[in-house]
């Protein structure tokens, strides 16, 4: 499943709403610093996983990611009906914020992960994410559905999201 940041499909929205934390004289082992929480959605027009990657960066070097943190803000029931299947630890783990396997994380991977636990008890932010989730499906399928034969007018909205029209915005990059 291939995750893609938002910023690649809804550049004016990652701009204004993407996450950050600052970390000042505090207690864990996180230096001081502001973070940035880069979200990441997956790409593939069929797949409804609804879940999101983390990608904690520093604001001083943002090409090193910290931590990559998954996460899947629907029920225990949601996952199992998409899966197909009830495998209890794969349920919890998608339901679950955690270090997501197979990404190199750093020594402070595991603090970043325990403050975006106490994130998610906000409500807002979880809904906050999971309009982004949706804002980019839309975006993605209209993408396909262009490539598929279906032209966009050039006085029509861009389907990158940037609320442009057409022609002032991507059509130039799909010549």
């Amino acid at each position: 499943m291939p995750m893609v940041p938002l910023f690649e499909k809804l550049p004016e929205i990652a701009a204004v709403e993407t996450r950050s934390i600052i970390i000042a004289d505090n207690n864990s082992n996180i230096p001081n610093g502001i973070y940035g929480l880069w979200e990441s959605y997956c790409d593939e027009l069929n797949c409804d996983c609804r879940r999101i990657f983390i990608n904690v960066v520093s604001r001083d070097s943002p090409g090193d990611i910290l931590a990559t943190i998954s996460y899947g803000w629907e029920t225990p029931e949601f996952y199992k009906k998409w899966m197909g299947r009830a495998d209890t630890k794969l349920i919890d783990m998608m339901t679950q914020p955690h270090l997501e396997i197979g990404c190199v994380q750093s020594k402070y991977a595991n603090d970043f992960l325990e403050l975006f636990q106490g994130m998610i008890k906000d409500k807002s932010y979880v809904e906050r994410l999971s309009r982004h989730y949706v804002l980019f499906k839309e975006v993605v399928n209209k993408i396909n559905t262009r490539e598929k034969g279906n032209k966009i007018g050039r006085n029509e909205p861009c389907p990158c999201g940037s609320r442009k029209k057409y022609k002032k915005c991507c059509a130039t990059t799909h010549l």
